[in-house]
């Protein structure tokens, strides 16, 4: 959960991302692949979009350009290759190491700040596993943030075959 209410299950490489997106209580998937993105979700246009335009657009994928889509996200989705390293592996200033522990089955190490927590491995190689925003609260009162896992698997995301424009 990245924001209360805006849920992420995502593959990203360099070049491309995909998965599943949940904002307003809708999911719908997605795709991205060098700056083009690729949504799909029925339940997803009936909530956006005129009734005649979510009947054109269906359970199709559709190629959007209008980056306010999707609630406002699809500017944002087409940005996730470059927006999701930038954002989890910058230097962060301020950051205490609070010690070894274990999250997920992982020997980690715990950065934190009074805005950000991160949990870095302490295997090679260390890279963050999970980052939290403890003032950033979801509906559970757990902190947002994002879990990285199958750091470095190989992932393939490929464009749709078949799309309509949207």
């Amino acid at each position: 959960m990245l924001d209360a209410g805006f849920v992420v299950d995502i593959v990203v490489r360099p070049d491309a991302a995909a998965g599943s997106v949940t904002s307003h209580g809708i999911t719908w998937r997605f795709v991205e692949v060098h700056g083009r993105l690729w949504l799909r979700g029925a339940a997803l246009w009936r909530a956006t979009r005129t009734a005649s335009a979510a009947r054109r657009l269906g359970d199709n994928w559709v190629l959007v350009s209008d980056p306010n889509a999707a609630f406002g996200w699809a500017g944002r989705l087409a940005h996730l290759p470059t927006g999701i390293p930038d954002l989890v592996f910058v230097a962060k200033p301020g950051l205490v190491n609070r010690g070894v522990r274990t999250v997920d089955g992982h020997r980690v190490d715990e950065l934190s700040s009074r805005e950000d927590v991160y949990d870095i491995l302490t295997s090679n190689p260390p890279y963050p596993i999970r980052w939290l925003e403890p003032d950033e609260r979801g509906p559970n009162g757990q902190p947002c943030g994002i879990t990285v896992d199958r750091f470095g698997a190989a992932a393939d995301v490929t464009a749709p075959a078949r799309w309509v424009t949207g």
